[in-house]
């Protein structure tokens, strides 16, 4: 409640409020830096194990609340606490020794691992090579299967296999820029990642899973599969054309028409616009060097998503990135997400 409060005095005068900047805030700043403290001294017990509310098998969950708190503010210690999240999870032996937490504590552990890990898959897509959360890449497609498949419906709703093929895409992205491996080993490990994806059957998904009365659900999966397929095309460059059929089309064009018409069809139905947020941002970095029509869409889908009082900041945030990305022309990823960026709601 105390951030929610900050959050939306912030949308209600249009800018990201700091402490000290409102004078009728400042009971609920002191209440917010109290709280955080106290979350601190917290984690630190449940990391030593001598915390008497859960220990080790709470850790995991304050350290998720410490990034979710940094990122509401925009503050800079949103990666290090992810990077923690994944290194404690390793100190305690991985997912076999989540797994044998006792049996009320095992489901939480790994519910707020799954938090982690999905928040460090998506943000290191829009994080430099160099500056990635450490860890992700020692997690095999199984083990992240059992991880995001763990305990409670995803949000948004989406089959691993598009996690998992966002994380991959990722680490090819960083073994290119940093020469870690062979060209001709990025290619063929692209070309089956890219193979997976195409065959994705979002419908088929959505039937499997027993959600068929929910359209929206579908439409989703189908926006993040091009999505992902748009990231492979902007990031992967010539490992990604010469998977691409020869059809003298250039794919990242195709695949931005595509997305942005899978979103123009979406996005007055959704409710929960935080949901598409990466979606978007994927759209924007595309659209640097594409023309003013699609620009003025990406850009009122952001004006329609800060209007809810609770995705003001993360909306805000995003489109100031995009509109930067737009000034400076360019859509080498390197140069547009120089610095670790935060991509989810």
């Amino acid at each position: 409640m105390i951030s929610q409060q900050i959050q939306w005095a912030s949308a209600s005068r249009g800018s990201l409020l700091r402490p000290g900047e409102d004078p009728a805030l400042a009971g609920t700043w002191a209440k917010y830096f109290h709280y955080y403290r106290e979350l601190l001294g917290v984690t630190n017990k449940c990391i030593q194990g001598s915390d008497p509310h859960g220990g080790k098998c709470r850790a995991l969950n304050c350290i998720f609340a410490l990034f979710g708190i940094d990122v509401q503010f925009e503050e800079s210690m949103w990666q290090a606490h992810l990077n923690a999240g994944l290194a404690y999870a390793e100190k305690v032996g991985g997912l076999e020794a989540l797994l044998t937490f006792p049996t009320e504590f095992s489901a939480y552990a790994l519910k707020d691992l799954k938090r982690v890990l999905l928040a460090s898959i998506m943000c290191n897509t829009t994080s430099p090579a160099s500056k990635q959360v450490r860890g992700v890449d020692t997690y095999t497609d199984a083990e992240m299967t059992t991880i995001i498949e763990s305990v409670e419906i995803l949000e948004p709703p989406l089959a691993v296999d598009i996690f998992i093929a966002i994380a991959r895409v990722t680490e090819l992205r960083v073994q290119a820029a940093t020469g870690a491996a062979a060209k001709t080993v990025i290619n063929e490990a692209a070309r089956h990642r890219l193979d997976e994806l195409e065959s994705f059957d979002a419908d088929a998904w959505v039937r499997e899973h027993g959600l068929g009365e929910y359209p929206l659900v579908s439409a989703t999966a189908q926006i993040y599969r091009v999505a992902t397929q748009l990231y492979g095309a902007l990031t992967l460059g010539r490992a990604f054309a010469a998977w691409w059929p020869a059809d003298g089309k250039v794919p990242r064009r195709v695949l931005q028409e595509r997305l942005i018409r899978l979103l123009g069809a979406m996005w007055d139905r959704i409710g929960n616009h935080g949901t598409l947020l990466w979606p978007l941002i994927i759209a924007g970095v595309a659209a640097a060097d594409g023309d003013a029509e699609e620009r003025a869409f990406i850009g009122r889908c952001f004006q329609i998503g800060s209007r809810t009082r609770s995705m003001f900041v993360k909306f805000s945030r995003c489109v100031k990135k995009v509109e930067r990305i737009w000034l400076e022309g360019t859509t080498d990823w390197e140069n547009c997400f120089a610095e670790p960026f935060v991509c989810i709601a």
